[in-house]
């Protein structure tokens, strides 16, 4: 019989006994405070129209994290990595094949020691390899590889050296994968499954987060941190223009395995695995939002009086789920 998956609609969490008084006293710090300062569990996702360096210094100066994106060409994307005020917990998106290591020394060379081999499929010899040479370069380098849907995937990329590990396949909101290839697997389940691992890497989960509550989901059944793509575009500061439609103003969001991304970066489709839509521009600063994810997080984390963000987890697997 087919083993029922977990989406976040399937989960509730119970509340339980707190002695918090107010959610500000509620620290988000994540468990990589030893790797790298980052203060929340939030990273935006490299996507062209998620992240930029204005976006990732947004980012940054709530305590947050970003990757920027690796569809441009090398300059260009070395800078955008420069245009970052203060580039602590700022990661850099690579790939695993033709230019991924040219682009690497040349980000390497502008001072970036914090990577993301960014493939869809996280689980291939390519991405081990890579992981292990950009080591051999430099073992202080933190390495965030992926994606990946299950523990072995997981425990392979941990296996080769990466320290965070994006876990998500096909759960984004303008990802088609499932649909193009049959292969994918809700974000929850993969983050319970991943969440067994005995290794030490940073589980980043990846893709179909809609509000707050989905995130305290998926921190509670193990994961360190999120990484946000929708619930972060639409807003002013987001890239790309404002479109007016129907007296309406949007702003797009697309996959970057959608047909038209793929054209602008690099000028031809292979297979499509991502959509492009409009969502409706957002009139508060992404400042606002980020800080009104963070409220959401606290107020999750209150309902079982858990203080500390890396205690969370093990709390609520024990007693409220």
């Amino acid at each position: 019989m087919k083993k029922k998956v977990v989406n976040f609609d399937d989960l509730y969490l119970v509340p339980g006994y707190s002695e918090i008084n107010t959610r500000h006293s509620i620290d988000l710090t994540p468990r990589v405070l030893d790797k790298v300062a980052i203060k929340t569990p939030i990273i935006a996702s490299c996507m062209d129209t998620v992240v930029s360096a204005e976006v990732a210094d947004i980012m940054r100066q709530s305590g947050s994290s970003a990757v920027l994106h690796r569809y441009m060409s090398i300059p260009d994307q070395v800078r955008e990595y420069l245009r970052v005020q203060d580039k602590t917990g700022i990661f850099c998106a690579i790939g695993a094949t033709g230019d991924y290591y040219d682009r690497f020394e040349a980000l390497y060379e502008a001072g970036c020691r914090l990577f993301c081999i960014d493939v869809a499929h996280g689980f291939h010899l390519n991405v081990a390899e890579t992981i292990k040479l950009l080591k051999s370069k430099d073992k202080s380098l933190l390495i965030m590889a992926g994606n990946v849907a299950d523990l072995n995937g997981f425990n392979f990329l941990a296996d080769a050296g990466a320290d965070f590990i994006r876990v998500g396949v096909s759960g984004g909101t303008v990802c088609e994968t499932r649909n193009k290839t049959g292969f994918g697997m809700p974000t929850l389940e993969s983050v319970i499954r991943c969440a067994k691992s005995d290794r030490d890497a940073i589980l980043v989960a990846d893709g179909g987060f809609r509000d707050s509550g989905d995130i305290v989901k998926a921190l509670a059944c193990g994961a360190d941190m999120v990484m946000l793509g929708s619930m972060l575009s639409g807003h002013k500061e987001s890239p790309g223009e404002v479109i007016n439609h129907n007296n309406t103003h949007y702003k797009k969001f697309r996959g970057m395995a959608s047909a038209s991304a793929q054209k602008d970066w690099r000028g031809w489709v292979s297979v499509s695995e991502g959509k492009e839509i409009l969502v409706p521009l957002k009139e508060q600063p992404l400042s606002e939002t980020i800080d009104v994810i963070l409220r959401g997080i606290k107020s999750g984390l209150s309902y079982t009086g858990c203080d500390k963000l890396p205690k969370f987890a093990l709390m609520v697997k024990k007693e409220f789920i």
